[in-house]
């Protein structure tokens, strides 16, 4: 005969679910990488066009 209460297997399964639903909230969504991605590369340019800059002014004020 079928039970209409939840057996203690599902009772667990529950738990465990409502648990892993808790820790997925700290995890990043793709627009949140999307984001992240864009600001890394903006930073990264900046740096390298930063490098370059200071390349050019190094040269030019030690040969002209």
């Amino acid at each position: 005969m079928a039970s209409t209460t939840s057996s203690p297997g599902a009772d667990d399964i529950k738990e465990r679910l409502a648990r892993i639903e808790t820790e997925l909230k700290h995890v990043a969504k793709r627009e949140d990488v999307k984001d992240m991605e864009a600001k890394i590369m903006r930073w990264l340019l900046t740096m390298v066009f930063g490098a370059g800059v200071a390349t050019v002014a190094a040269l030019v004020r030690t040969f002209l």
